[in-house]
């Protein structure tokens, strides 16, 4: 499977909190677009919210700009993953 797969689905399961198993079933909602160049994720019916926000909708789901940003780049150029939120709120209380 593509490389855009997984890291759709990591960023999609950390965005959402959830886990995601590389070694475990293909989601077969999640279609990849392997003739681009980058493949691309062309739909996600598992979750079009997430889907649409990292391919172009900036208000497709609650998440703040800069944040956004990172998830695209990380999905789509390999970018390094963007920091977790509650990471980062459990950081700023200390």
């Amino acid at each position: 499977m593509e490389d855009i797969y997984y890291r759709y689905m990591y960023a999609r399961a950390r965005f959402r909190k959830g886990d995601f198993d590389p070694s475990g079933p293909i989601d077969e909602g999640v279609f990849i677009d392997r003739i681009a160049s980058p493949p691309i994720v062309t739909a996600d019916h598992s979750d079009p919210d997430f889907h649409a926000a990292i391919y172009w909708r900036d208000d497709a789901i609650e998440i703040e700009p800069e944040e956004l940003a990172q998830y695209r780049k990380y999905v789509t150029e390999a970018g390094p993953f963007p920091r977790r939120r509650d990471v980062e709120a459990d950081e700023e209380d200390l």
